[in-house]
């Protein structure tokens, strides 16, 4: 289907596999149960990528930190100061009312990680024609539609879908291509392997006999035999309930030890590596945030900073894309954010320390410190709403007008000094010491 399969409905002519050489490329889907090939032997597709464990675990850490954000709606972009919180639009409030908010973030987010893309299905509107209610819809389904003068249209397990009611958000891309890349296809030696080794390591203790070695017999043995022997030393070995049970041998055998473990096979260090790949290049999620403590890390020295470099290097990716997707649903003039203060502020004494010297450097009133650092409700009678001027500070030309000022006023002398006596102590004059 890679090409110039024309099929005619109604009497247009439509493209179902589209010309590589055309503008948008090959549109034609890959065949069921090979998304990503075959390595080792085993396929690569969704389902097996998300049986390994580290796959797993970026995909559910990335999905909770997002749908755990308060999603808000703003009067201008986050960047400007002055944007104000505005009422939540019934769209952000719940996107599909078969599920929760947090489940919808949940699903776009593991949709875009895993595929590449996010598809809904506008199913409702307001009055002015905003969408207030967008299905989620699994990429796998979703097929575009180019026709031969180059039109793109999407369907949706092949049903046409109105281009107005299309919602498609893209994570990675290049020019030219309809889809966002899969990661699935563009990772998969990665994934293949991991899933290999998963394969692999499971069937090495499910198969493994412990003693392990050769058995030896002095005689010749029949095929019937060799056999029977192996399956006697398997139905009292193998697995991980009999791997440990002593062996008993007859004098006819002999059994021949082979030293073969897990580490000389470097099955352990292969399942890290693949580990920290796929959680570090592929998803770039701190390693300790997966568990993987054995290695430093280059997302920075502290906790603190590690947080603020998933931020800033993974999330806002996700963030940024859904963000404006959202807003251009909405009406000119609302924002979606969501807000990631809770997520990069530092702890509790440096927060005190940074809002202590906003305050005292007058940069900041008292009521604002308290509710940026410390979700703090304002002082009463408006006692935090007025800035503080510290006084070890003034302005430059302020200072020199005041020195004008005092040089020009003429020298006047000092008020004469008045010392008041001492009391007299009724006991007469003082005596002059004795010699």
């Amino acid at each position: 289907m890679s090409g110039h399969v024309l099929a005619t409905r109604g009497g247009d002519v439509e493209l179902r596999g589209a010309n590589p050489y055309l503008e948008w490329g090959v549109t034609a889907p890959p065949p069921p149960g090979s998304v990503g090939g075959s390595i080792g032997g085993l396929h690569v597709t969704t389902e097996s990528a998300t049986q390994i464990a580290a796959v797993y675990g970026c995909c559910g850490l990335l999905a909770d930190s997002v749908a755990s954000l308060p999603l808000r709606a703003l009067d201008a972009p986050a960047h400007i100061v002055t944007s104000k919180e505005i009422k939540t639009p019934p769209l952000l409030e719940n996107p599909y009312e078969l599920i929760s908010l947090t489940d919808w973030l949940v699903c776009f987010i593991w949709s875009l990680a895993l595929r590449g893309n996010f598809f809904g299905q506008v199913i409702e509107r307001d009055g002015l024609g905003y969408p207030t209610q967008i299905m989620p819809v699994s990429a796998d389904i979703v097929r575009p539609d180019v026709k031969a003068n180059g039109e793109v249209h999407w369907r949706y397990a092949g049903k046409l879908i109105p281009d107005e009611d299309v919602f498609h958000v893209r994570y990675q891309s290049m020019p030219g291509w309809l889809l966002g890349i899969n990661p699935i296809q563009a990772m998969k030696y990665p994934f293949g392997l991991a899933h290999v080794l998963d394969v692999h390591a499971e069937s090495y203790f499910a198969n493994s006999a412990d003693p392990q070695g050769v058995l030896e017999a002095k005689g010749k043995l029949t095929e019937d035999s060799g056999k029977k022997l192996a399956a006697q030393w398997k139905s009292a070995h193998q697995g991980p309930n009999l791997g440990s049970t002593p062996a008993v041998l007859d004098e006819e055998t002999k059994f021949n030890p082979i030293s073969i473990n897990p580490e000389d096979q470097q099955l352990l260090q292969s399942r890290q590596y693949s580990a920290e790949e796929i959680s570090g290049l592929i998803f770039r999620i701190p390693p300790h945030m997966l568990g993987l403590t054995e290695r430093s890390t280059s997302f920075g020295r502290g906790i603190e900073q590690q947080e603020r470099g998933f931020v800033a290097n993974t999330l806002s990716g996700y963030l940024c894309r859904l963000e404006r997707a959202l807003t251009a649903c909405l009406p000119k003039g609302t924002y979606v954010n969501f807000d990631i203060s809770h997520r990069i502020r530092g702890a509790e004494l440096e927060r005190a320390q940074t809002g202590s010297l906003e305050m005292l450097g007058g940069f900041f009133t008292a009521d604002e410190v308290r509710g940026k650092y410390f979700d703090m409700p304002a002082l009463p009678n408006g006692e935090g709403k007025f800035l503080n001027i510290p006084i070890n500070t003034e302005l430059l030309q302020k200072a020199l007008e005041e020195l004008k000022k005092l040089e020009a006023e003429p020298d006047e002398p000092p008020p004469p000094q008045i010392i008041e006596a001492e009391p007299p102590s009724g006991q007469g004059l003082p005596q002059s010491p004795a010699k």
